[in-house]
């Protein structure tokens, strides 16, 4: 069962690491390990007690599935995991960095301290019966999971519970901690979770995200970052067959920004991914729209190169309220970060062997490339918010103190580039951003 082997690897790391995670760094290519009696004694226990939960293994996976609950509406699937959690022994937080469906569970005492984490999110109109291989919603229209988010959570507890027994088995000293990827589809939280410190104690962060083939692999990764945006343009309603010379349709501005990104497809990096939606294209046809929305995602392989395709998306929507006499403001979803970092998917055979030459190194990674952060130095601080194209930070103008913190911070890469950050706070500080967030949610 392939959920099983993956749950006992994630396990036996965490075992692995937990032991010899005092040891110094050892850099990959080194010669492996000796052989440890003890070690590999705990790592079949570790299966056991996962070949124990096989039919709760896929209890769990199967009942995330069926809340199917789209980003920071994760209500229920947060209700039914902490739950598991709290009745074996694991003390929860919820509520964590301001986001209502974050949590964390904790259980244990010392280093090191482990993080299991996995999204649960899910994706509009993904509604689908399980274990049918075609096209076949529940509810046609309804979200649903179409990523795999279901089963990284329950993965991720089977898989503490087991390190956990072990640990008691054993008087093992270490702490597990667990954490949800709330709205990861909307890149919307992780940012704030390492602004929050959720993982200053951390000694290793291990995310599971359903793949292909268990493979195992650090380092570079071929994933993009990217920097998720959305375009609001204002014009003048009129009546579109009345008076149509008094309106100024923001619409329009829409779609010349649209046509013009299009035109520019052919002369952008072969690396690129960018793709838009209309999220408000007005209200009915007799009406010039005074309002229009459009929600890209500009993707690259480095933050240079997404700050790059920002620019571009911010050149196009200014040229298009000079073109249709139009204002436009700019606020960002999310982002996420390009970086590279150690990353473990799953795997068995030779990719236990390659786990067991670089879980030092893992451990040494972790500490140093702050694994979740974003494209900034130090303490990360995420993009949301709203402005207009001169780069004015309404929320940052309300707590000037906050802004001149932020520039008494250096930026990884240049003046220009922290001059991006709008430099907000959490969802709590700034009423008008929490709504921000949550509109972008159902657009």
């Amino acid at each position: 069962m392939r959920v099983v082997k993956w749950s006992l690897l994630a396990a036996a790391v965490v075992v692995t690491v937990s032991l010899d995670a005092a040891q110094p760094p050892q850099a990959p290519g080194a010669a492996a390990a000796p052989a440890n009696p003890q070690l590999d004694q705990y790592k079949r226990n570790v299966g056991l007690e996962v070949d124990a939960m096989q039919e709760n293994i896929q209890k769990w996976n199967d009942s995330v599935f069926s809340f199917g609950e789209l980003g920071f509406q994760e209500i229920e699937t947060t209700k039914f995991l902490t739950n598991i959690l709290k009745q074996n022994g694991f003390a929860v937080q919820q509520g964590i960095a301001g986001i209502p469906t974050a949590w964390t569970a904790r259980w244990g005492s010392g280093k090191p301290v482990i993080a299991l984490g996995s999204d649960v999110d899910c994706i509009p109109q993904a509604s689908q019966k399980p274990g049918v291989a075609y096209h076949d919603p529940i509810i046609e229209g309804a979200p649903g999971h179409g990523e795999g988010h279901n089963s990284g959570m329950p993965l991720q507890i089977a898989a503490a519970l087991a390190v956990k027994k072990v640990m008691e088995q054993q008087h093992l000293q270490g702490t597990l901690m667990l954490w949800p990827g709330i709205a990861e589809e909307l890149v919307g939280t992780k940012a704030y979770y390492v602004r929050a410190g959720i993982f200053k104690d951390v000694d290793i962060s291990i995310f599971a995200h359903v793949g292909d083939n268990l493979g195992v692999s650090w380092g570079d990764g071929t994933q993009n970052g990217l920097v998720s945006v959305e375009y609001t343009f204002k014009g003048e309603s009129a009546h579109a067959a009345g008076a149509p010379w008094r309106g100024r349709s923001a619409l329009d501005a829409v779609e010349l920004m649209d046509v013009g990104w299009n035109f520019r497809r052919e002369h952008l990096r072969i690396q690129q991914r960018s793709h838009y939606v209309i999220t408000n294209g007005g209200d009915q046809p007799n009406v010039v729209p005074p309002n229009a929305s459009g929600w890209y995602y500009f993707r690259q392989t480095d933050y240079p190169h997404i700050k790059e395709l920002w620019d571009i998306g911010d050149r196009m929507a200014k040229a298009a309220t000079m073109m249709t006499d139009t204002e436009v403001s700019m606020k960002v979803l999310g982002s996420a970060s390009a970086a590279a970092r150690p990353r473990l998917h799953s795997g068995r055979g030779e990719a236990r062997r390659r786990l067991g030459r670089h879980r030092r190194y893992l451990v040494e990674r972790a500490h140093g490339d702050a694994a979740l952060s974003l494209e900034y130095g130090g303490r990360s601080r995420p993009q949301l918010g709203e402005r207009d194209l001169d780069g004015d930070a309404d929320c940052a103008q309300r707590h000037p103190g906050r802004r001149e913190g932020r520039r008494a911070h250096r930026h990884r890469f240049s003046d220009e580039a922290r001059a991006r950050d709008p430099g907000v706070g959490l969802f709590q500080e700034c009423a008008d951003e929490e709504h921000e967030i949550h509109s972008a949610d159902s657009a």
